[in-house]
Order: structure tokens, then sequence, then C-alpha cells
């Protein structure tokens, strides 16, 4: 064990010297991983910017569909609910590979903001429907999830 160990501590700096290096024909080395997404120009922002404000005024309807619809029914239908959170879950999931930002760091706070609220919306529509009170929560998640995406747009021209 102790000499794995000790050949993992030599071994470990001598490979890592050697990454980034140009290969043998010279080619440069490939450029090192980031978490950040590459910075948009403006006009791939404002492409992004169009298609996210399309999403929205589509999640605006939903949000609307589900508070006329969604609980409001003498005869309660328990799929509505999660019909509407799969449609926003779903528009939340496009918004989120879209940023519409060109600074990287604004980008990736929006996208990560955008598929949490995505994959909370889907955890709730996989979940059944028990009742207009757990409807009427979930569209209360849903609606406060698009409005602190709003605010976001509204806050962050790009």
């Amino acid at each position: 064990m102790k000499i794995l160990r000790i050949a993992t501590l030599v071994a470990f700096p001598i490979w890592a010297m050697g990454c980034g290096e140009p290969d043998k024909n010279g080619a440069p080395p490939p450029p090192a991983p980031s978490d950040n997404p590459p910075a948009l120009s403006p006009e791939e922002a404002a492409a992004n910017r169009d298609f996210v404000e399309k999403r929205m005024a589509r999640l605006e309807e939903i949000d609307l569909a589900f508070e006329q619809r969604g609980f409001a029914d003498e005869e309660f239908d328990p799929a509505k609910p999660q019909t509407y959170l799969r449609q926003a879950a779903s528009a939340l999931r496009e918004i989120a590979e879209r940023p519409p930002f060109s600074d990287p760091a604004k980008a990736l706070a929006f996208s990560l903001a955008a598929k949490e609220a995505a994959e909370e919306l889907a955890s709730l529509a996989a979940r059944p429907q028990a009742d207009r009170t757990r409807a009427r929560q979930d569209y209360a998640l849903m609606h406060s999830h698009l409005a602190e995406i709003q605010k976001t747009l509204a806050r962050s021209p790009d």
C-alpha cells in the first residue's frame, strides 16, 4: 500500500506537468476544460433573448391556464396540474440551454437557476396530485420560479 501511495505522489506531479504541452507533431494542447459556457457574441445573445422571451410568453400562458383550470374546476382532475407542471419544466429546460447573456458568468447562473427550477417542477409533476390543496401549492411554487426568472431577465439587460 505504501508503494502505491509513493508511486502516486511521484507520478501525478510528473503527469500533470506534461499536460498542456504540444504533442509530438507540434499541435497546440487542447484547451483546459471549463465549467463556464463560452462568451456569446451580442448577436447570439440577442437571438437567445428572443428565444427566451418567446418561451417566457409560453410559460405565462401555462401559468394562467394552471391558475384558471388546474385546481378551480368543479370536478378536480389530477392530471391537469401534472400536465401544466410538465409543460413548464420542458420550457424551463429549453430556456436553460440558451441563456440570453453574453457574459459567461451571468449565462451560467441563469442556466443553473432555470435547470434547478425545471428539475423541481418535473419532480412535482411525477408525483400524483392528491387534491386541490397540493395543486395550489404546486402552482404557487411554479409561479414563484417564473417570477424569479422574469426578475433576473429584467435586472440583467445584456
